[in-house]
């Protein structure tokens, strides 16, 4: 497989606070220019008949752009 790098951003946004307790929230937006890439996978082996062993491998697809959002609390 070719190499690959994936780009993340991340923002975090302080709320405030209340009864002592801080409120944060965080976005974050993951492989932020969806780049197609694999992740490792497995392997397949098998036995043949003139006694050699042979292999296929098997990768999963990485994941696409994607967002998250959060809440942190601080006591």
């Amino acid at each position: 497989a070719d190499a690959y790098q994936v780009h993340d951003i991340a923002i975090l946004f302080n709320v405030g606070e209340w009864n002592g307790v801080d409120f944060r929230l965080k976005g974050q937006v993951l492989n932020l220019l969806d780049a197609e890439y694999n992740q490792p996978g497995y392997i397949w082996k098998w036995l043949e008949d003139d006694g050699s062993i042979n292999q296929i491998g098997y990768y999963y697809p990485g994941a696409p752009r994607h967002f998250m959002m959060s809440m942190q609390l601080g006591l």
